[in-house]
């Protein structure tokens, strides 16, 4: 069947225009002519319908949709096959996808990011309710309706309960940058597998950047399975320390360290804003930038009113009583004078009774980050993170520290603390450029033995 603009499939779905092209298939915009309606048509491409892998893979895709009824997963309306090529009829979202939106909008509010993540995990729990795995949740694959509403789309690789054909141990199938490691290995996949790439698009939501990327998708995945990702808050250093803490959990190599369930890292995410404070607001605020610029039509709601809604809002000031009390008011001078008197005193006494308090850290530069928080915490310190640096150029003055050891501490060496104080331990990335080589020719020998 030759496809096209101004074909029409099956005496019904007449194509108007391509909206896409994707790895192997095409979408066209289409009017449905029974039902009078515009519809979204993906059809296998030609090269890949004699091919029994992709054909089933489609096929699935159409099964795996169809079977989810979810506002935020896209609907499957009809499935077919003309003269020997595939197609699925779906709704047709006149709007953008997250990946646009990243690209034009990033980095995102938190509370915006969160929203959209809420949306991605609300369509990954309904698929796992059903025993579906989606594998390929990336922006790519989100996309944002004209009401603003975020919709998850192609299932094309999921995989539906016990099968696993298409997602054999040692077969390697997803888009590399949102990989889980033990997507990357050809391993077992569970619903964690998922909010391991949910985990990725919110940290690409946060930062405007994937944690790992590469120009070889081999070297993605095995950075996937070897490498740990650089914090979220040290491209955004305003990023409150808990959702920061979010990413990374839903970010762990192993998939008993991360969110077990769509539902899990959710909550996770809920607790935050609450505490948070931050005001849950409606999406399409972001999107009207991204839709703007394609003709699409957005509902604007109110968007955030600071600059992260994610800080804790003060109470407000007692009013003044000065008016209401003027002879007391006349007699400032009298406690200014006082208090200017008495500070050196009470502050030579704070400082000769804190002696016995005070605790001084300790020179950790070079160890390992477990050794230097022990040898840390051995001193009394409690309040002890971990973070890689970005730009270890900014930290040293030469590149003597190795790989994955600590360049510094934050408070400095020597100072004197109390034991409460945060102490950051500052650590140089553990990166080797060719270390993904070996790895990758390894990996590949094992496939082939």
């Amino acid at each position: 069947m030759t496809t096209g603009t101004g074909s029409v499939i099956d005496d019904r779905y007449a194509l108007e225009r391509e909206l896409g092209t994707g790895g192997m298939a095409e979408v066209y915009l289409a009017h449905d002519e029974l039902l009078d309606r515009q519809v979204a048509v993906k059809v296998l491409s030609a090269r890949y319908a004699a091919d029994p892998v992709f054909v089933e893979r489609f096929r699935r895709e159409a099964r795996s949709a169809a079977s989810l009824n979810h506002p935020n997963i896209v609907a499957v309306h009809d499935r077919g096959e003309t003269n020997g090529s595939y197609y699925i009829v779906m709704e047709y979202l006149d709007g953008v996808n997250l990946k646009e939106v990243i690209g034009r909008q990033s980095p995102l509010q938190p509370d915006v990011a969160i929203d959209y993540a809420l949306q991605i995990l609300a369509a990954l729990g309904a698929a796992h309710a059903r025993d579906i795995i989606h594998l390929d949740a990336k922006p790519q694959n989100m996309l944002i309706a004209d009401d603003g509403l975020l919709k998850v789309t192609d299932f094309g690789i999921a995989r539906v309960g016990g099968r696993s054909d298409l997602t054999e141990t040692g077969s390697v199938i997803g888009t590399a940058q949102y990989l889980s490691p033990e997507q990357a290995r050809g391993d077992d996949l569970t619903s964690a597998s998922d909010c391991y790439s949910a985990g990725i698009v919110l940290y690409e939501l946060l930062t405007g950047r994937v944690p790992f990327d590469g120009e070889q998708p081999i070297a993605v995945a095995m950075k996937q399975i070897n490498e740990r990702p650089t914090p979220p808050k040290v491209y955004q250093p305003q990023l409150p320390d808990e959702l920061n803490a979010i990413v990374m959990k839903a970010l762990a190599k192993r998939p008993s360290e991360r969110y077990h369930t769509a539902e899990e890292f959710a909550e996770a995410l809920r607790a935050a804003r609450a505490r948070y404070g931050a005001v849950s607001t409606a999406v399409v605020g972001t999107a009207v930038g991204a839709a703007a610029e394609t003709g699409t039509r957005v509902v604007q709601r109110p968007e955030p009113t600071g600059p992260t809604q994610m800080t804790p809002r003060r109470p407000p000031r007692t009013p003044s009583r000065q008016r209401l009390e003027p002879k007391r008011s006349r007699r400032w001078w009298i406690v200014a004078l006082a208090v200017l008197l008495l500070a050196p005193l009470m502050a030579g006494l704070f400082l000769v009774g804190g002696d016995d308090d005070a605790i001084t850290i300790p020179d950790v530069a070079g160890l390992s980050a477990e050794d230097a928080e022990q040898k840390l915490r051995a001193t009394g310190l409690e309040n002890i993170v971990t973070r890689e640096v970005a730009d270890v150029s900014r930290e040293v003055a030469d590149d003597t520290v190795e790989p994955g050891r600590v360049i510094g501490t934050s408070p400095p060496a020597t100072q004197k603390v109390t034991a409460d104080t945060r102490i950051i331990i500052r650590t140089r990335p553990d990166a080797a450029p060719l270390r993904w080589y070996e790895d990758a020719a390894k990996w590949a020998w094992e496939q082939v033995s």
